[in-house]
């Protein structure tokens, strides 16, 4: 059926390419999920790692245009003194049980390719403070693919005091132009009111709010939205859109400046939507 998902299996990497949401669309949006073990920053955990376009023949799909980076999108801890941990660009973060299901049944990371309704990726990590043996917080991600687009929960259990500067767990990487490509994005809008930003050129005024709901896009049709259902109630929480080459990361910057406790608990739980061209 065309509103299917079709889901490619590899073993450590696998590809959920989501039928486009746009009316009359034949377009599919190719997200790959990615166990990346990089030993000299003490990386191994599953995240997602860039999303493309794609095009559908049976059950093969062919990617084309390239959406998103392979920046992060679910975690970036910035601990004062010590830096960034968080996914496969800061490392510091070990995966210690992983749960993958297709419509509700538990199945391999490898195997055939399948078509599926619903997608459920489970990671539970540890999360280290940046060049040490010392476990600074527990962390559960899951990953829903269902409905054209994703949804993610992310749990973090401190154990440590840490001296956060920021904590984002909710991010989308979404390109602004593509090298010598064509331009992806260009404007950018969040809740309360909407207004229109121009964020088709490097180094713009970032603008800090603390919006749950933020949209990006160009006139090519390419976009992403992202939306905080849950958790967004820090006061020193924080949502910007990056104005470095070559994205347009929206980031949620669950805290701010923050010290946590041991045994503290934050959650937030949001969905990401990427729309394919017109």
């Amino acid at each position: 059926m065309p509103s299917e998902m079709v889901v490619e299996r590899g073993g450590n990497e696998f590809f959920v390419s989501v039928p486009s949401l746009k009316e009359g669309s034949d377009k599919h949006v190719r997200w790959r999920f990615h166990r990346d073990n990089y030993a000299p920053i003490n990386s191994d955990t599953w995240r997602i790692n860039t999303v493309f376009e794609a095009a559908r023949s049976g059950m093969t799909m062919t990617p084309g245009q390239q959406i998103c980076s392979s920046g992060e999108f679910e975690l970036a801890v910035f601990e004062s003194t010590y830096g960034y941990s968080g996914g496969r660009n800061h490392g510091n973060e070990v995966a210690t049980f992983t749960s993958f299901q297709i419509d509700g049944q538990d199945h391999s990371l490898a195997g055939s390719t399948k078509t599926a309704g619903r997608v459920d990726l489970i990671c539970n990590s540890d999360v280290f403070r940046v060049g040490t043996s010392t476990v600074i917080a527990r962390c559960t991600k899951r990953w829903t693919m269902e409905n054209g687009m994703l949804r993610l929960s992310n749990r973090l259990e401190w154990l440590e005091a840490v001296d956060i500067i920021e904590c984002q767990m909710l991010m989308c990487p979404i390109l602004r132009k593509d090298g010598a490509g064509p331009q992806i994005t260009t404007k950018a809008s969040r809740e309360p009111t909407w207004g229109n930003e121009d964020v088709s050129l490097p180094g713009f005024t970032h603008k800090l709010t603390k919006a749950g709901n933020v949209k990006v896009w160009g006139s090519t049709g390419y976009s992403c939205e992202t939306r905080v259902l849950s958790g967004w109630t820090m006061p020193g929480r924080r949502t910007w859109v990056k104005n470095e080459v070559p994205v347009n990361k929206v980031y949620h910057d669950y805290c701010g400046p923050y010290l946590t406790t041991p045994g503290e608990v934050f959650a937030l739980e949001g969905t990401i939507r990427i729309d394919t061209a017109n």
